[in-house]
């Protein structure tokens, strides 16, 4: 009976020594998130920010200087061409000069020249009133526009272009605009022009140097989302890689000499796999060497401390 009683005890020992070093071993086991490596185009760009303009506009001025009467609209509206913008008071002008001691010939005008004023000042075109320099009761400029109609018919967007970038960017190259306020995620347009000096533009607490360009969107692409004074970014594509494989930056290590590598999620181990990159894009390094489409790449490996080899449960990234 002794005999048997040793052999249950070493028995139950055993069993208790392999659930303990089992459970030993799961917890040293490293959790990991990889990504899954595959082909695809890549586009470099350039990112700009600007607004939207309208590429047309028409200033309206009046002939003769008139106290304003009703003022129908106001800035940033819509208006149709032939609709009514503001009236002319030739009756409250005459009035006002006449208290204030004056007369038309003062200004260079006749009675005749006052009557002739129109009655209402109309729109000569359909778009967006961009400007109004006209109150009730005050008198006109005749020097200067009393409003901007700006047309949506035609629409472009005035981006600034860093002078870092600059060299990358010419005209004719492509450009996707997108905006907060727009209906479609991506416009597609042309980088139409490109300004011949350069100018400082404020950058938070700082200054930079910029240059200021058009991008002219496809007709076919304008919508009534567009308007003329929105804000929106233009990422300007300056090269296209249809096959690449692109890994995220923090998911590339360097070695004392300078030699680049990632981390495979492989059966449950890290691998360690030397790499070359080519161009910084992005949203990474473009991988020359080292890696093939499909492969499982941990996510931030210096993070993790992880070394060649190491036991480790993978997890695919969101």
């Amino acid at each position: 009976m002794k005999k048997y009683s040793i052999l249950f005890t070493l028995t139950i020992l055993t069993i208790v020594g392999i659930l303990f070093t089992g459970s030993a071993m799961k917890e040293t086991v490293t959790p990991v998130e990889y990504r899954t490596v595959e082909t695809r185009t890549v586009e470099e760009t350039i990112l700009c920010t600007g607004k939207v303009e309208s590429a047309e506009s028409e200033k309206v001025f009046v002939s003769v200087p008139c106290i304003a009467g009703e003022v129908y609209v106001k800035a940033g509206e819509p208006v149709e061409a032939g609709q009514p913008l503001f009236s002319l008071d030739v009756g409250a002008t005459k009035q006002a000069m006449a208290a204030a001691g004056g007369s038309l010939s003062a200004l260079g005008l006749t009675d005749k020249d006052l009557e002739s004023a129109p009655a209402e000042v109309k729109a000569p075109i359909s778009g967006i009133l961009t400007t109004l320099n006209v109150a009730q009761g005050e008198l006109t400029d005749t020097e200067n526009a009393c409003a901007v109609i700006s047309s949506n018919e035609s629409l472009q967007v005035t981006i600034s272009i860093n002078e870092k970038s600059l060299k990358k960017a010419s005209v004719g190259q492509t450009v996707n605009v997108s905006g907060m306020a727009f209906d479609k995620d991506i416009y597609q347009g042309t980088l139409s022009y490109i300004a011949p000096s350069a100018r400082q533009q404020l950058a938070g607490s700082t200054t930079e140097t910029v240059v200021d360009a058009v991008v002219t969107l496809d007709d076919d692409q304008l919508d009534d989302s567009l308007r003329p004074g929105l804000s929106a970014k233009a990422r300007i594509v300056i090269g296209s890689t249809p096959a690449a494989l692109v890994v995220p930056y923090e998911d590339v290590m360097q070695d004392e000499e300078g030699n680049e590598y990632v981390f495979l999620y492989q059966e449950g181990k890290a691998v360690k796999r030397m790499v070359v990159t080519g161009d910084e894009l992005t949203s990474g390094y473009q991988i020359l060497e080292g890696l093939q489409n499909g492969d499982q790449v941990i996510r931030a490996p210096e993070e993790l401390e992880l070394t060649d080899g190491m036991r480790v449960r993978g997890t695919l990234a969101a």
